[in-house]
Order: C-alpha cells, then sequence, then structure tokens
C-alpha cells in the first residue's frame, strides 16, 4: 500500500498511562500529525526532534524515535509519543499485523511497502478499514534495521581466510578432514586436510577405551607436507599444516603385532600464530 499522511494520531493508552513528551521541532520542515521523529538532541532539558527518514545517514534516521500528536510548526514545542494509534486510514489492502515501516522517501511518513535495501519498522496494521484503519505505533520497540548486515572481520592471528562474520563462524566450526590411507611397514598414513592456511595442531592417539595408555606402543610422526613442531616417535605430535592446509601423521605399532583399533584425534591448538579454536576431529586407525 502506499504511504498515506494520518488523518488523525491519538495516544495509545498503555497501563493506564498516556506516554507524551513535550518536544521542539528542530528541523527544517513542519511535522505533521503522526509523523515518526527522531531525538536530535537535549537542551536544558528540552527534546528536540526532527522527521525521521530512512535515508542511510545521520540522526534523522538512526536516533530514538518518537510519534508526533499533532501539528508542530518549525522552531515551536509540541507533543509527542512514546506509543500511538494512528487513524482514519485507508488500509484496506492489509491484513492486521503487517509491519509498518518508516518511510525512505518521505520524511516521518509511515509506509506498509518495505523500503529497498534498508527497513527501519516503527508498528503494525491493527485495523483493516477502507476509511477507518489504524496503525500502531510504537518506533521506541521497533528502532532496529531488519536488514541484513554484512560486518567484516579483523583477525588478529591472521588465521582467517573469511571477510565477513557468517563466513569466519562457518569456517571455525567446520572440523578438519582426516583420511586413514592403507597400512604398510607397521604404519598406518591419516592425510589430513584442513582451511587453506598454516596453522597448528594436536595429534593424540587413543586405545578403545579412549585411554591415553599407548606411550611406548604407538608412535605419531608428521610425514607429509606440514611440519613437526614436538618430538618425534610419541603417542602425541604437535604439528603444522602447510599453508595449503595439508599434512600428513604417520601411526606406527611399534610391535608390528597389533590388530586392534585406536582412535586418532586432532585438535586445534591456539599456541603460536596462525592458530585458532575450533572442534576436536577424530578418526579410527585399524591395524592389520
Amino acid at each position: 500500500m502506499a504511504t498515506i499522511p494520518a488523518k488523525s494520531c491519538k495516544p495509545a493508552h498503555i497501563g493506564f498511562q498516556y506516554d507524551q513528551v513535550s518536544c521542539y521541532n528542530d528541523g527544517a520542515a513542519d511535522i505533521a500529525a503522526g509523523d515518526i521523529v527522531s531525538i536530535t538532541s537535549t537542551v536544558g532539558g528540552a527534546i528536540y526532534v526532527e522527521q525521521a527518514l530512512d535515508s542511510g545517514v545521520g540522526l534523522i534516521e538512526d536516533g530514538s524515535k518518537l510519534v508526533a500528536m499533532h501539528l508542530i510548526p518549525m522552531t515551536e514545542y509540541g507533543a509527542c509519543a512514546y506509543r500511538a494509534v494512528e487513524t482514519e486510514l485507508n488500509t484496506s489492502g492489509d491484513t492486521i499485523g503487517d509491519a509498518v515501516y518508516l518511510s525512505a522517501a518521505s520524511a516521518g511518513a509511515r509506509t506498509t511497502t518495505e523500503p529497498a535495501g534498508a527497513s527501519v519498522q516503527v508498528g503494525y496494521v491493527s485495523l483493516v478499514s477502507a476509511t477507518v484503519g489504524e496503525y500502531y505505533l510504537d518506533p521506541s520497540m521497533f528502532d532496529a534495521r531488519t536488514d541484513a548486515i554484512n560486518v567484516s572481520v579483523t583477525d588478529g592471528n591472521a588465521s582467517l581466510v573469511a571477510t565477513n562474520v557468517e563466513t569466519a563462524l562457518a569456517e571455525l566450526a567446520t572440523p578438519l578432514t582426516l583420511t586413514p590411507g592403507a597400512e604398510a611397514g607397521n604404519a598406518i598414513p591419516v592425510v589430513i586436510a584442513g582451511p587453506a592456511h598454516a596453522a597448528q595442531y594436536l595429534a593424540e592417539v587413543f586405545d578403545a577405551n579412549m585411554l591415553q595408555s599407548l606411550i611406548g606402543a604407538i608412535t605419531l610422526a608428521e610425514t607429509g607436507a606440514g611440519a613437526e613442531v614436538s618430538v618425534t616417535a610419541k603417542a602425541s605430535l604437535l604439528f603444522t599444516t602447510s599453508a595449503a592446509g595439508a599434512a600428513t601423521i604417520a601411526v606406527t605399532d611399534v610391535s608390528g603385532a597389533s590388530t586392534a583399533t585406536f582412535y586418532l584425534r586432532i585438535t586445534p591448538a591456539a599456541a603460536s600464530a596462525g592458530a585458532k579454536p575450533g572442534p576436536s576431529t577424530i578418526v579410527a586407525i585399524t591395524f592389520a
């Protein structure tokens, strides 16, 4: 529905109180009854307002908002309310509950047609009628943008490939891919694929009861594109992936006689630049 100027406006009867305040029109135009106004400043206890506009800039868009209760000429005082009911509207093309938005084209105006790009909801349709329709206006309740906001990411460790929050969260929540290879010479290689940058991880091997009881029986070594940080030939190993996020951990059965299943767990570490938090990943390996 197109934007319709208010014919009349009355305070919403909330909690047996009428939430009205005295306001000074500090804008460059008269304020009509029902107009959404933004608080731009307070001077000596007086609230200064001007017509709000979803323009994308300044306090007239982002400031706290009220509803003008009557015509307020420029440089004059008048009454505004935190909540109000705008009456005598043609809402025949609407449905009760439809959102009412701050106009992006006409200062102070209300519309049920959502502005393109960004939008600020200021109320909803409360009565449907061709002649006596009503909007319930409560801009302080709805004063928030309803459009998606793209936020950039600043990464102190230079560990994220992502440049926005959504992708960064997905990257942080994505575990490594662990792919065991065929046993050769009492060792099973586990190929690791992770985010495309060097990062540090801790590899640990556990028995069938998920206990670290394999000291001396199982050893770990990095044999691929990554690099070892701690000493080889232990049941745990601190290592880094390559710039492509790749590494290979060889799990060796020292005795050469085991036919058991063990579990290799890879946990992201934050011990050096390039590391980042994330979920641990575990894979089962079985010796023949």
